[in-house]
């Protein structure tokens, strides 16, 4: 079928203003078949801007007026924020533990599928690597906990589990942005005994477009309420950070060092044939990350 003959799909990102839903904004409103709207706590206006901990109802009223195809999940409250009293253990228990249930509810409610992001941090790392959908989950701290727990089942939700790299440019926030920001000439500590399979927030977002389509996401939903993304080859922190500083800060120093929690693993796997199909990227680390860094 051609684009121009495709039944035209909505979409709505929940959270299009953070770091994994910009890219799914942009990457996804490139699709001609695609319609894209997206909602946020800042930098939005009028019916786009909700704050879901604040007023959630504005966002079910949405859903109910608009009858998206696909609706994004893109919030979360990270660890970070959890650990540094950055938001309230109320807030941080709702966004990661409520709310993605009962965005499920409300979507099944007026035929709507719901594609929710998770963590890889439901496992602990300490045992049992590559973690795949059958791994029970063990999480080491109250982030990992709540995101385990907020992992709908409904039959309209799909929690697809992952590790994400990206940029933030309006608000810099993880791995990539902090070895950007950091001062000429610095020195830093890689972890060469943590291992764990990141996605970019371009993979991520381009796994989730193929989602839109509704014959696909009953393909994955069908085998599992949660699925593994994971479609590069796991590393260490040590080895993602140097590629980071021989692509873009080479005059940084980083030196090799364990964590002082230990030797942690998480590397991710699927059991299912069509999800690495789907998730399949032939690009080396060094490409993969390039197209991140632009």
């Amino acid at each position: 079928m051609s684009p121009d003959s495709a039944p035209l799909r909505r979409v709505l990102v929940v959270g299009g203003t953070g770091m994994l839903g910009r890219t799914c904004v942009r990457q996804l409103s490139d699709d001609p078949v695609l319609r894209v709207d997206s909602t946020g706590r800042v930098d939005t206006s009028g019916e786009w801007q909700i704050d879901v901990h604040q007023d959630p109802t504005r966002l079910w009223s949405l859903l109910r007026r608009r009858r998206y195809d696909l609706v994004i999940n893109g919030i979360g409250v990270l660890r970070a924020a959890m650990s540094g009293g950055a938001v309230s253990a109320r807030e941080a228990s709702y966004i990661n533990a409520v709310f993605p249930h009962e965005l499920a509810e409300c979507a099944a409610e007026v035929g709507s599928s719901v594609v929710h992001v998770s963590t890889d941090a439901v496992f602990s790392g300490r045992g049992g690597a590559p973690y795949d959908e059958a791994a029970p989950p063990d999480p080491a701290d109250r982030y990992g906990a709540s995101k385990w727990v907020g992992e709908p089942e409904s039959p309209a939700a799909l929690t697809i589990r992952c590790s994400i790299v990206g940029r933030h440019r309006a608000r810099p926030q993880g791995l990539i942005d902090w070895i950007l920001g950091l001062p000429s000439g610095a020195d830093v500590h890689g972890f060469t005994d943590y291992r764990w399979t990141p996605a970019t927030t371009a993979q991520v977002a381009r796994f989730i477009g193929r989602l839109a389509d509704r014959t696909e996401f009953d393909r994955l939903r069908n085998l599992s309420p949660v699925v593994h993304f994971a479609p590069n080859p796991p590393l260490t922190k040590w080895a993602m950070i140097d590629m980071l500083r021989t692509l873009a800060r080479p005059d940084v120093r980083v030196e090799e060092t364990d964590s002082r929690d230990g030797p942690v693993d998480l590397s991710l796997t699927t059991r299912f044939e069509v999800c690495r199909e789907m998730s399949a990227d032939a690009r080396s680390w060094p490409d993969i990350l390039s197209e991140v860094l632009l």
